[in-house]
């Protein structure tokens, strides 16, 4: 998606004077609008407004918009009246001339509410521009890339420990100023020696944001886990998590998960819960930390094989990537890594 600001630069001249008073506000290079008030109109109270355009050497004018003021019409004639009512012609010239600058004020006046009145338009127009094309960064189609050291699940490593290649899709839609649908779908390279013919996993997800106000926001999720090669291993889950932002040095930001899965690994009766809580802090530089504990208990035939998992990384994002650096430890007993902690990066550019 184009995300690209607008810059807009106008530009405006008055020159006003007895014979020929305009204002003119420059759109753009080549386009003027033009307000002018010719010198003959001024009796008939005629406000125009013109648009100016320059091509090939020449200018183009077209007359957008003409009208007569009846108030300032009115006026001259009641003061043409009255002056006819003096003593003598000269009076009346007088008055005529009097009422025909008293008609210029007027329209003076008009023109420059009907200029100030056009600058708020315009500038109401652009805002709404600029929203619209903030509110269009906000939604639509993104794309990752991540390349990562190893790819763990709940500590537990997916690969053996050797790096993944993990494309992402996701796609965002406000709701209202508070409430946000989205859904994506992510990839990753896998290995797994209790089915060796499983080499890909595929996550397919929809969601809800929310911000309740002071600080905290809420999301609610559904998942889906799929591995194309061995459907029987595939299942969902549903989480909900829940987040304050703190006003404290160092901004942190804590955040409390609870995920439950249905037919874990495709074992049918078999759930699983998994409750985390993830803490954020904001250091110099842009620099930021991120804690992770988590616990995953299973229920029925695997209910021997509950482990926790922590993490401790450092994030920072440098020209469109998301780097991190993190130490994560499991006390999980698979693939012997029980208690065995070690160094995870990874670089995750966005599109």
């Amino acid at each position: 998606m184009d995300g690209s600001n607008k810059n807009f630069n106008l530009q405006t001249s008055i020159s006003i004077s007895l014979e020929n008073p305009s204002v003119d506000l420059s759109v753009s290079e080549n386009t003027h609008l033009l307000f002018s008030f010719n010198s003959h109109d001024f009796v008939r109270g005629v406000v125009s407004l013109k648009s100016r355009f320059h091509a090939h050497g020449q200018d183009i004018t077209n007359v957008l918009f003409s009208y007569e003021t009846q108030p300032a019409s009115g006026l001259i004639v009641e003061l043409q009246e009255m002056s006819l009512q003096g003593s003598s012609k000269e009076k009346a010239i007088s008055h005529t001339k009097a009422s025909k600058i008293c008609s210029f004020k007027i329209l003076v006046a008009a023109a420059f509410l009907f200029f100030i009145n056009g600058i708020q338009v315009a500038h109401a127009a652009l805002n709404n521009e600029a929203e619209q094309s903030t509110e269009q960064q906000k939604k639509g189609f993104s794309f990752s890339l991540m390349l990562t050291t190893d790819y763990l699940w709940r500590g537990v490593s997916q690969t053996h420990r050797t790096p993944a290649f993990q494309p992402e899709v996701d796609y965002d839609l406000p709701i209202n100023e508070a409430t946000a649908f989205y859904a994506g779908v992510w990839g990753t390279n896998i290995k797994n020696d209790d089915y060796p013919d499983t080499k890909v996993e595929l996550e397919y997800w929809a969601g809800l944001t929310h911000d309740f106000g002071a600080g905290f926001s809420g999301v609610l999720e559904a998942l889906y886990y799929d591995y194309p090669s061995e459907r029987d291993l595939a299942y969902g889950e549903i989480s909900a998590s829940l987040s304050k932002s703190l006003d404290l040095p160092l901004k942190p930001e804590v955040s409390l998960g609870e995920t439950w899965a249905w037919d874990t690994y495709g074992t049918t009766g078999t759930n699983s819960f998994y409750t985390e809580l993830n803490v954020k802090l904001s250091l110099p530089k842009d620099v930021g930390l991120v804690a992770h504990y988590g616990y995953s208990r299973f229920v029925h035939e695997i209910a021997d094989q509950n482990w926790a998992d922590w993490k401790l990384a450092l994030t920072k994002e440098v020209s469109g990537n998301d780097l991190e650096l993190g130490y994560y430890c499991t006390n999980a007993s698979q693939y012997g890594r029980d208690g065995v902690g070690h160094l995870i990066f990874s670089v995750n550019h966005h599109f």
